[in-house]
């Protein structure tokens, strides 16, 4: 018998006797292209699945199911926001795959220094093992996202598991701030059609980004900079990440580099929240042979009538 299948039975096994936690995975485990490494088997993560019968899925389940197709594709469409309003001069700085122990607080220093705000995207495993930082995000006033739980490609595992890696770290990061997040990330943006309809069936909005400096390649400072002022404008979102020693350098300089364009650092949260801004109207053309009326700097030049 393939080792494979002979895991997979045993696994199925012992899952019917005792159910068993979701196998440990190294959320800073990365492959040569950057992206989520998915280190479950489908085989392991099905049969776990199965065995627990997880709530998590079945209420995502019922809430999908409930919702016609056509709907449910305008919902996906509505909930993911790749870019803010262009019509304000905002930009969402975006940290994922934190928080660690090494590189998050100085991160929080460097935005409380220039009080600029940021959108964490936090794995639930990490959450969990550094609840304080998470603490020390939300009262600075930072808006804070699911990354999932285990940070693994959610395409490359079982439809039931993927319900369950974003309702364990939603339930972890309001466990520690009193809050469930309603931001949702996948990791490395890995997503297709079931990963959208299941986190919007949960409740969340997906957000991906508008530009990727590749900062996790550890390119240097001066090209993450670089890339980033290339697709700076309004309404930009940009992704970099926690743990990173390059990204953490060029933070102080790449918040000024956003203020010298004339652009402002908000959240997620703020972006979304907004109303539209107010569209500026053309004042209507005078009507033949009317003269504007002057102004008072106008006034102020012309000569004074004779006596």
């Amino acid at each position: 018998m393939p080792q494979n299948r002979r895991d997979f039975l045993c696994l199925c096994s012992a899952a019917s006797l005792q159910l068993q936690p979701p196998p440990r995975i190294d959320p800073l485990t990365r492959t040569g292209s950057g992206r989520a490494r998915n280190r479950l088997s489908a085989a392991t993560a099905l049969a776990l699945e199965e065995a627990e019968q997880n709530p998590y899925w079945l209420d995502a389940l019922e809430r999908i199911d409930a919702t016609p197709p056509r709907r449910r594709s305008a919902a996906v469409h509505r909930s993911t926001l790749v870019r803010g309003d262009t019509s304000r001069p905002w930009v969402a700085l975006t940290f994922d795959d934190g928080p660690h122990p090494n590189s998050t607080r100085q991160i929080l220093d460097v935005l409380h220094d220039f009080q600029a705000p940021a959108t964490f995207f936090v794995v639930g495993e990490m959450a969990h093992r550094y609840p304080e930082l998470i603490r020390e995000q939300s009262r600075g006033g930072h808006s804070i996202g699911n990354h999932t739980y285990h940070h693994v490609s959610l395409s490359k595992i079982p439809r039931r598991y993927i319900a369950t890696e974003i309702k364990a770290c939603g339930e972890v990061v309001a466990s520690v701030v009193g809050r469930a997040p309603r931001l949702f990330r996948p990791p490395g943006g890995d997503y297709d059609t079931e990963v959208a309809e299941l986190a919007v069936g949960l409740g969340y909005r997906m957000v991906l980004w508008t530009s990727d400096p590749g900062d996790y390649r550890s390119p240097g400072p001066a090209v993450i900079l670089k890339r980033i002022e290339a697709g700076l404008s309004p309404g930009a979102v940009i992704l970099v990440h926690d743990g990173i020693q390059q990204t953490l350098d060029v933070l102080p300089e790449l918040i000024l580099m956003i203020r010298r364009r004339g652009l402002q650092l908000v959240t997620i949260d703020q972006m979304l929240e907004a109303p539209p801004a107010p569209s500026v109207r053309a004042p209507e053309p005078l009507p033949s042979g009317v003269r504007p009326p002057l102004g008072r700097e106008s006034l102020r030049l012309q000569a004074r009538p004779p006596r």
